[in-house]
């Protein structure tokens, strides 16, 4: 449909509706699981300045597979998905949300899976023009629930509150990536196992090697180059080094029966030459050229009494209430715990 009102909706250029259609087997099959409905269908819309709207959809479907050999079956519960996004011209930026409320198999054997309302929102922003799949992204996935549930009477496994988010800028001709993900409850059935939270970071990557580094790297996963040459890929991972990124670990918090755990951490290579040393001396390389700075605090009883103690005489950590801390240091070779030095 063409513009300036097409389909009689908001206006533009065009608008175009698919679908998607299979052939032979495939789509006897499909028949089944989605009746008369469109397993899949996709609606575009074109602006009159480039750019546009897209809307896709699959419908909800309950569908018990056929019994195999054994007699076993499957019922399949979906509750449709739902997502939609907006594009500016030659797509230097979009976005997209995903909604899927329910998926849940439950196996003849007994054997239950389910995970609820997942989500996913993001925004893109392509980096470099000579670069079209290359985008910073800014995102936040989250899922409510993701439930196991095994035929043998074992307590059911289950994972709450799943948050997962990724936040990346750039400065210059580098460009930050920083992604956040926390858990909200770990269950086997009514005993709570654990819950957590885990920031990290990768600062100061040299954004076009990174995009050629993911160039090759798909050209590789796809078989476009010769079989098992990936000196393109090597010399391009040493070229990133070569910029002196650094990867931290911001915020590591897991809450267990026993005690807490806590973690912070920056990681970060001195300049150097690795690239032209013989693979077999790359570690060493590497790890001479690591500075590391660590700050670790844990409950006592997540170690034991034993281990504790030792680090303790050793002068390795120190206590502080009923926790362990030390702080781990790794510089120019030379490794230290609590100021002390490892022989």
């Amino acid at each position: 449909t063409h513009g300036p009102l097409p389909g009689f909706s908001l206006p533009g250029v065009a608008a175009e509706e698919s679908e998607f259609l299979f052939e032979g087997e495939l789509q006897k099959s499909v028949a089944q699981i989605f009746k008369d409905q469109k397993p899949l269908s996709v609606k575009t819309r074109y602006s009159f300045f480039g750019g546009g709207s897209t809307q896709l959809s699959s419908p909800a479907f309950a569908y018990t597979t056929p019994a195999d050999e054994s007699g076993a079956t499957a019922e399949i519960n979906w509750a449709g998905i739902k997502a939609s996004g907006n594009f500016t011209s030659k797509i230097k930026q979009m976005d997209l949300d995903l909604m899927l409320p329910k998926l849940e198999v439950k196996e003849s054997s007994g054997k239950q899976m389910s995970i609820e309302d997942l989500r996913f929102s993001g925004k893109y922003q392509r980096v470099l023009d000579d670069f079209p799949s290359f985008y910073a992204i800014s995102g936040k996935f989250q899922l409510d629930s993701f439930r196991l549930e095994d035929s043998k009477g074992k307590p059911p496994f289950n994972i709450k509150k799943i948050r997962f988010d990724v936040d990346s800028t750039t400065q210059g001709d580098f460009i930050d990536y920083l992604f956040k993900v926390k858990v909200g409850e770990v269950l086997s059935g009514k005993e709570v196992l654990g819950s957590g939270q885990y920031d990290f970071s990768l600062r100061h990557l040299h954004a076009r090697t990174l995009a050629e580094f993911n160039r090759n790297a798909a050209k590789v996963r796809l078989n476009q180059v010769a079989s098992g040459d990936i000196s393109g890929l090597k010399k391009l991972f040493f070229d990133l080094l070569a910029h002196q990124p650094e990867f931290r670990i911001d915020q590591l918090d897991a809450n267990m029966p026993k005690g807490k755990f806590k973690l912070t951490l920056a990681a970060k290579l001195d300049e150097g030459g690795a690239e032209v040393l013989p693979d077999s001396m790359l570690a060493f390389s590497l790890l001479a050229r690591l500075n590391l700075n660590a700050d670790v605090t844990l409950t006592q009883a997540l170690i034991g009494e034993r281990a504790a103690d030792r680090l303790l005489e050793k002068g390795f950590a120190e206590k502080v209430g009923g926790d362990v801390k030390t702080k781990i240091i790794l510089e120019k070779g030379k490794l230290s715990a609590n100021g002390k030095d490892f022989n």
